[in-house]
C-alpha cells in the first residue's frame, strides 16, 4: 500500500474507532444467572429486565430445569473454570450437600458475603436458619468461616387439602383434621365417597420427611436428643410408635395406589389434576398447582400434619431457593449488587404474591398479608424442626425411607423396621 493510502487507511481507522468506542462503553456490562425455577422463569426474567433499566448491567438468564441436574452442572462448570456470576443453589442442611458446598468453595465457586452483607440486610432473615448456607468457624470441612449464599425464598412441608373435595365427602373444610384420630375418619369418608384420600411422594425423601414429623410429635425433643445424640439408637419402645402411624393411615385406606414408589412430582399431578384430596408436599406445591390447574388454587387450604402423639407438631422446612455469587468471577462486585437488589424487600413482596412462594425476609412477611395456603404456611414458620440433632448418616436415612415403603406395601412390620434401622445405625456407627 502506497504511504497516501496508508495514511488514509489509518485516519479511516481512527474515525471508525472513535464512533464506535463510545457505544461499545456505553452498552452494559452482562451477568450470566443461571436457576432451575421452571414455574418462576417468566418473572426471573422480568426482574432481569427491571435490572437492566435501573442499574444499567444486563442479566442473562439461563434455566436449566431440576434442582438436581443444576447442581451437578454447577459442581461441574466451577471445577472447570465455567461457571456464572450468580447462581441458584438448594438451602439444604443435608451433610452430603453441605460437603458439596464446600468442594464449590474451594474450587472458587461460591463467595465469602460476609464482607458485603451489611447487619440492616443480614437481620432480614432468620439467623438459625443462615446457618444452612454458612460455615463456622473450625468447621470440619476446612472452609473458611463466613455466609455463602442469600435465600431466595422460604419453605415449610404441610397438607394440602382440596376444600371442595373436602365438601363433596360431608367434611367441613375450614375445620380439617387435627389429629390422627380424626384425619382416618375423615379419610374414610373420602374414600367412602370414591374420593383418594392422600398422596405423597414415598419413593424419595418425603418419606422420611413425614416420618420425622411424627418422630418429634411422638417422642419430642428429649426423646429425640436422648435416641440420636446420646447413642441410645431406637430401643425406646415410641419409636415403633412412629411408624405405626404408616400402618394405621394404609390400613384406614388412606394411600393412593402406587405411593409407595412415587416421585413427588407423580404426587402433585394427581393432587392437581383434582383427583385426591390431600397432599404432603412443600409450600412450592402452590406455584406446581398454579402452572398446571390455575383454577384449583383458590380451592386449596393448608393444615399442619395431624397430630398423633403428646407433643407439639413441629414440621420440616428453612430456606428453599438460594442464591450464591461465584467467586472466581470477574463481575463478582456487579453480581453482589443484583443479589442485593434481588433480595430487597420490594422485590420480594412481589416474588411472594405472584410465585406463591413464602418470603425469606422477615421484614416482607411482617409487611404483607399473604392470602389463602400461602398464608397459612407462612403463619408456620415457627414450628420449623430445629437444627439440633446429630446426622443419622446416609446408610441409616436410606433404611428408614426403605422401612416406610416396606410397611406401605405390607412386606414388613414397624417392629421388623426398628430392627432393620438399628441394625443400619451400628454398623454405620462401626465405620
Amino acid at each position: 500500500m502506497q504511504k497516501k493510502g496508508w495514511s488514509l487507511f489509518l485516519v479511516a481507522l481512527f474515525i471508525a474507532v472513535s464512533v464506535t468506542a463510545p457505544l461499545a462503553l456505553a452498552a452494559p456490562k452482562t451477568l450470566t444467572f443461571w436457576h432451575y425455577m421452571v414455574d418462576r422463569k417468566d418473572l426471573m426474567e422480568n426482574f432481569a429486565k427491571e435490572y437492566e433499566k435501573a442499574a444499567g448491567i444486563k442479566v442473562d438468564v439461563q434455566l436449566f430445569p431440576g434442582d438436581q441436574d443444576v447442581e451437578r452442572k454447577m459442581e461441574a462448570a466451577i471445577q472447570a473454570g465455567t461457571a456464572p456470576d450468580i447462581y441458584t443453589t438448594n438451602g439444604s442442611g443435608d451433610p452430603v450437600k453441605i460437603e458439596a458446598k464446600s468442594r464449590w468453595i474451594k474450587a472458587g465457586g461460591m463467595l465469602n458475603l460476609d464482607k458485603y452483607v451489611s447487619g440492616a440486610w443480614r437481620s432480614n432473615y432468620i439467623a438459625s436458619l443462615l446457618g444452612n448456607i454458612s460455615f463456622a468457624k473450625g468447621n470440619p470441612y476446612g472452609v473458611e468461616p463466613g455466609l455463602y449464599g442469600l435465600p431466595l425464598d422460604s419453605v415449610n412441608m404441610q397438607f394440602l387439602y382440596n376444600k371442595e373435595l373436602f365438601q363433596k365427602a360431608g367434611l367441613n373444610p375450614e375445620q380439617p383434621p387435627a389429629t390422627m384420630t380424626q384425619f382416618l375418619a375423615a379419610c374414610k369418608k373420602l374414600r367412602a365417597a370414591g374420593i383418594t384420600p392422600f398422596a405423597a411422594g414415598f419413593g424419595t425423601w418425603l418419606g422420611i420427611s413425614l416420618w420425622e414429623v411424627y418422630a418429634w410429635n411422638i417422642m419430642g425433643e428429649t426423646g429425640m436428643v436422648a435416641a440420636q445424640n446420646q447413642g441410645k439408637r431406637l430401643t425406646d419402645p415410641n419409636w415403633i410408635k412412629t411408624f405405626q402411624v404408616f400402618t394405621a393411615m394404609r390400613d384406614a385406606g388412606v394411600y393412593a395406589d402406587g405411593v409407595a414408589t412415587w416421585d413427588n412430582p407423580d404426587a402433585e399431578r394427581l393432587f392437581a389434576q383434582e383427583k385426591c384430596a390431600i397432599l404432603y408436599d412443600g409450600s412450592w406445591g402452590i406455584g406446581v398447582v398454579k402452572a398446571t390447574n390455575p383454577g384449583l388454587v383458590p380451592k386449596i387450604g393448608a393444615m399442619l400434619p395431624p397430630s398423633a402423639g403428646k407433643h407439639r407438631v413441629y414440621i420440616q422446612g428453612g430456606y428453599g431457593v438460594v442464591l450464591a455469587v461465584n467467586a472466581a468471577s470477574p463481575n463478582r462486585e456487579n453480581a453482589v449488587k443484583f443479589l442485593e437488589w434481588l433480595t430487597a424487600p420490594a422485590q420480594q413482596a412481589r416474588y411472594a404474591k405472584e410465585t406463591f412462594n413464602l418470603p425469606a425476609s422477615s421484614a416482607v412477611t411482617k409487611q404483607v398479608k399473604l392470602e389463602g395456603a400461602v398464608g397459612q404456611f407462612a403463619d408456620d414458620a415457627g414450628r420449623i424442626i430445629p437444627n439440633i440433632l446429630k446426622s443419622r448418616g446416609n446408610e441409616v436415612d436410606t433404611q428408614i425411607t426403605r422401612g416406610i415403603q416396606s410397611i406401605i406395601l405390607k412386606q414388613k412390620t414397624p417392629k421388623q423396621v426398628v430392627q432393620e434401622v438399628n441394625r443400619a445405625w451400628e454398623a454405620a456407627s462401626l465405620k
